[in-house]
């Protein structure tokens, strides 16, 4: 008997952790805590607190990917004209790109990259092991 109390007090937990890919809604608690993951360390790199225009972003199992942009708190471009990012930003397009983990109540950055010039990452869901239907599909090449 209490197997079954446990296993049905477990449930909305392993529900959360199996399903199909989602793109969480503006405004949940689920992308808010997703994005503060990632805000974090940027804002402790460019010393000034940023939101994202998110261009991608999707969970499943555990596992988020999210593709975005860092803008200022008024939604302006940052000047990144004073942080370690300066010669960034004057060479390439300014892209995040992040893949996070829920472990122990809360989200994790795995890896991530600000200014990314290429689709570096193809493959983490090998490295990793997470769901390849957070990613966004590649076109495929014409023949």
């Amino acid at each position: 008997m209490r197997s079954l109390i446990l296993l049905l007090a477990l449930f909305p937990v392993l529900g959360f952790a199996a399903g199909k890919a989602h793109t969480p809604k503006p405004g949940s608690k689920e992308r808010t805590d997703l994005l503060n993951a990632i805000r974090d360390p940027l804002e402790d790199a460019l010393k000034q607190p940023i939101i994202f225009r998110v261009d991608h972003l999707k969970v499943q199992d555990g596992w988020a990917f999210l593709i975005g942009t860092p803008r200022t708190k008024d939604d302006k471009p940052i000047d990144y004209s004073k942080t370690r990012y300066k010669w960034e930003a004057e060479e390439m397009d300014e892209i995040l790109v992040a893949l996070m983990r829920f472990k122990r109540g809360r989200w994790y950055v795995v890896t991530h990259g600000l200014f990314s010039t290429d689709v570096w990452w193809i493959g983490l869901d090998k490295d990793y092991k997470a769901p390849t239907a957070i990613f966004p599909e590649l076109p495929k090449a014409s023949e």
